[in-house]
Order: C-alpha cells, then sequence, then structure tokens
C-alpha cells in the first residue's frame, strides 16, 4: 500500500487540518472474505504490511488482535478495541489505517461530520481524512498520545455511533429457501421465504445483507385455479421503507410476478444466524 512506504508522522496542526477540511462517504464495495482474527499485525520493517480486517498498521505501529465487540443486534453501533504499539525503543508516531470501503466501516461517514453514521475514535486516538486516498482514514493519538515506545502499549478504538445498513454479501454467504407458507389455499397463498448465513464468526464476525428474486408465479396460479383475482400482498414483517427490507417489484402487472428483495438495516445477519420474511397473495371472488 502506499500509505505503508511513507512516513505517516502527521504533525497536530496538519491533522487537525484535515479533520476539519471535510468528510466522506465511503462506497459500497462488495465484501470478501478475509483475515480479521489472526496474529497481531505490524508495519515495521515491511513495505507490504498484513492487515487485520480492515485495519492496516502504520509505520513503525503493530496492532494487537481486535476485539470487535460487535453486538447482538445490527440495531445500534458499536467500538472495537485493540493495543498499538511499537518495536522501536524510541518513541515513534503511531497510526492506523482504516479502509472504508470494507466492513464494518463502509457506509460509514467521518468524525466530524453532522450525519447519523459517523465513525469515530475513542480517546486518546481520533479518525481523520487520508490526505492521499479518500477511500481511506487514519485512527491517530491526540492530547499527548501521539507516540507509542517499545514495552508501553497503547489501548485505542474505533466507533461507529448508530448502526449501517449492511451491503449484500457474497451470495456463497447464505442460502436462500423458500416454502409455502402457513397459509396456502384460496383467497390466500403464502410463501416464507428464509435467509441462513454460513459464515464462520472467527473468519468474518460482522453482520452482512442478503439478496434475492422472489417468484410469485406459484401462488398466483393457485388463486387463479381457484377463482380468485389477485388484489395484492402482505408481507410480514412489513418491509418498513429499508428498515426491514427492500421489496422492490420487477413488473408491472396489477399484482407483480416478481420481486427484489435486499436486506435492510434490522435484519442483516451474522454468521449462521436466519432471517425469515412472509409474502402473502390475497384474492377475492366474485
Amino acid at each position: 500500500m502506499m500509505i505503508a512506504r511513507r512516513v505517516i508522522a502527521l504533525a497536530v496542526s496538519v491533522v487537525t487540518a484535515v479533520l476539519t477540511a471535510g468528510s466522506f462517504l465511503a462506497t459500497d464495495a462488495a465484501w470478501t472474505d478475509s483475515s480479521y482474527v489472526t496474529v497481531q499485525a505490524t508495519a515495521a520493517g515491511s513495505t507490504d504490511p498484513t492487515p487485520i480486517g480492515p485495519l492496516t498498521p502504520g509505520d513503525e505501529t503493530i496492532i494487537g488482535i481486535p476485539d470487535w465487540n460487535v453486538p447482538d443486534e445490527n440495531s445500534w453501533g458499536f467500538c472495537s478495541t485493540f493495543t498499538v504499539s511499537t518495536e522501536s525503543s524510541e518513541p515513534v508516531t503511531w497510526s492506523v489505517i482504516i479502509d472504508m470501503t470494507r466492513a464494518p466501516y463502509a457506509g460509514a461517514t467521518m468524525q466530524g461530520d453532522a450525519s447519523y453514521t459517523k465513525l469515530r475514535g475513542m480517546w486518546p486516538a481520533k479518525v481523520v481524512a487520508d490526505p492521499d486516498d479518500d477511500s481511506q482514514a487514519l485512527l491517530v493519538g491526540e492530547s499527548g498520545q501521539e507516540t507509542v515506545v517499545a514495552g508501553q502499549p497503547r489501548s485505542v478504538g474505533i466507533c461507529i455511533d448508530n448502526p449501517l445498513i449492511r451491503p449484500p454479501g457474497d451470495s456463497s454467504w447464505y442460502d436462500v429457501s423458500v416454502e409455502h407458507g402457513t397459509s396456502w389455499g384460496a383467497p390466500e397463498a403464502c410463501l416464507d421465504v428464509t435467509f441462513t448465513g454460513k459464515q464462520d464468526l472467527d473468519t468474518y464476525p460482522f453482520y452482512f445483507g442478503w439478496e434475492t428474486t422472489l417468484d410469485l408465479s406459484e401462488p398466483l396460479a393457485l388463486l387463479a385455479d381457484a377463482g380468485v383475482t389477485p388484489d395484492g400482498i402482505a408481507w410480514s414483517p412489513d418491509p418498513s421503507q429499508g428498515y426491514n427490507y427492500n421489496a422492490t417489484a420487477l413488473d408491472d402487472g396489477r399484482v407483480p410476478t416478481k420481486y427484489r428483495l435486499t436486506s435492510g438495516l434490522a435484519d442483516s445477519i451474522r454468521g449462521t444466524e436466519s432471517f425469515t420474511l412472509t409474502a402473502c397473495v390475497r384474492g377475492h371472488t366474485g
């Protein structure tokens, strides 16, 4: 990485200027499996330091294995903590490079931004923009905590103040099953759609989204054979404009035949968790 080949000894005045210069919104790049739980990573003497998930040590910096502290539901923010240290017997300015395109930070905005989902450092650290790469941010020390020396690690952390809508993970991360619901017959025929994660939490400890195309041809045909005219679709839970999930019609029929289903904020899954929604086609006779 370019930044690992340069000195990240930012003077306090430069850091302050970067922080107040503005914020950016990270892209929702597709996520891939990577090492989130591994040995400590260091940039000392290396031009290609090994990252731990979205975190890469800056020059002369060693980062310990993070405690990600992921909450039980994707409904609130959280703070991930770890140590920074060095092998140098002389004080060095520590830094950690944050990849803002990768989980759990994809979609977050910078510390100091007025948005709902801003990223910030736990004192005595703060998040600042990387002046050379707007897809990255830097975690640096402040208030006299800018340096480390061998044998004296510092505990630091990165917080997401509020939950993020997680982009869909790779299709290999989860299974999708569609089954007849409890109600299956005129005048209502339902389908249960279940998304089940297949991720090892030691490999990928974060929430991820899902998506699929739901075909309602079967329940529509069942009602038609029974002489029932479809009136509409009842969803459970309600899509709630993205707080739960999004259901987007893919055709313009009175009752669309196909919908694109995409996870929202509250129904992301993690590890081997599952989420089920129900789509009921309803109609009338006569």
